[in-house]
């Protein structure tokens, strides 16, 4: 195993972590990134900034039910951050 491969593995879970985060976006925003594909007049930059549609009852209802999904989201991020900072860490010392 070389020095590479824990980041590697760390860099793909982080690849995971944004599919998922974008999958539990995807229900607020204004228009689906699905439709980005049918759409070809906006711009990338139009589509990265995220507009949220109005808060409705249907939308709070999603919420609270992928509440903890959220949650566990965030909290996948923070230990794969630390990780990778130990890894750049070992790196630099080693």
């Amino acid at each position: 195993m070389d020095n590479n491969t824990p980041l590697r593995i760390l860099n793909n879970s982080a690849k995971h972590l944004v599919r998922d985060s974008k999958r539990l976006e995807e229900p607020f925003l204004k228009e689906s990134p699905h439709r980005r594909e049918l759409d070809t007049e906006k711009s990338d930059r139009e589509f990265l900034r995220g507009d949220y549609a109005s808060m409705t009852l249907r939308r709070r209802y999603i919420w609270l039910r992928s509440e903890d999904e959220v949650v566990t989201l965030a909290t996948r991020v923070n230990r794969i951050q630390t990780r990778r900072i130990a890894c750049d860490s070992d790196n630099v010392l080693s």
